[in-house]
């Protein structure tokens, strides 16, 4: 089972003594005597995983609060993004559309149930279970695991899926069929990237989405838009376009992709 990010334990071994051997011994079925050293440190993370939730999310508790009660509050919340995390799930999957990117379809439809599976809350709240293969645009927070970095990433695939849905299906086929060898199999980058990039191309060039494909003429018509600006220049129009072209929470989130785009432009490079 995998673990990312850093678990900081702030409290005395012996402030959460009292949970470790009640977790143990529910653990081992009463025989605590039988748990590896490893898997006490891991559910010493979980203890300690479960009690930082209490400040995050602006939430606000005194940390002299008696560690017990931190730690109950803590894997409530941790109950609670779980069941938050399955209904972005579920509402994610009614119409989910992967695209034939096997990757992509592998990691959601198969990836996101096993994590929801095997992840337990009350022992092991730090895992991720999952290697989440599909990246997100704005790539996994180092500083997120276990439902946390699940959470995050079930958000970001939405907002990433939103953007994908104002596209028929056919067009996005259609692009990743011409632009890359059996994109099926062998596409391991995120969707997002490539089509975003053309539609700025084809809102250059003046034309609507019917197509995300770039002709001749549209690469021409790129190049002679940004001709003699600077990197930072065309950074700046690249983020006006995409202002101008996705609402406002899409842009926000699709934002950081300008400084990657500025460079493509710059280096007149159209091929992924």
């Amino acid at each position: 089972m995998g673990i990312k990010g850093e678990l900081n334990i702030r409290y005395d071994y012996e402030k959460i003594l009292p949970i470790l051997i009640d977790l143990m011994e529910k653990y081992t079925s009463k025989d605590s005597s039988s748990v590896p050293y490893e898997t006490a440190e891991m559910l010493i993370q979980g203890i300690s995983y479960c009690i930082e939730e209490n400040f995050k999310d602006n939430a606000i508790i005194d940390r002299n609060v008696n560690v017990g009660f931190l730690y109950e509050n803590g894997l409530n919340i941790v109950n609670n993004k779980v069941y938050e995390a399955k209904g972005i799930y579920e509402d994610l999957i009614i119409d989910f559309e992967d695209y034939d990117v096997r990757n992509y379809k592998d990691t959601i439809l198969k990836g996101i149930p096993m994590f929801f599976i095997k992840y337990t809350p009350k022992y092991f709240p730090q895992n991720n279970i999952l290697t989440l293969d599909y990246p997100l645009i704005k790539g996994i927070p180092s500083s997120k695991c276990g439902i946390e970095l699940i959470l995050y990433y079930l958000k970001s695939i939405k907002t990433e899926n939103e953007f994908l849905r104002l596209f028929n299906r056919d067009v996005i086929i259609d692009f990743m069929e011409y632009q890359f060898n059996d994109y099926r199999n062998l596409y391991l980058d995120n969707i997002c990237f490539p089509v975003l990039f053309n539609t700025i191309c084809r809102f250059i060039s003046g034309n609507d989405i019917n197509s995300l494909i770039l002709s001749e003429k549209d690469m021409m018509n790129v190049n002679s838009f940004f001709r003699n600006n600077s990197r930072m220049e065309i950074k700046n129009k690249v983020r006006n376009i995409i202002n101008t072209v996705l609402s406002n929470e899409m842009s926000d989130y699709f934002m950081p992709l300008s400084d990657d785009y500025a460079f493509c432009f710059y280096n007149k490079r159209y091929g992924f």
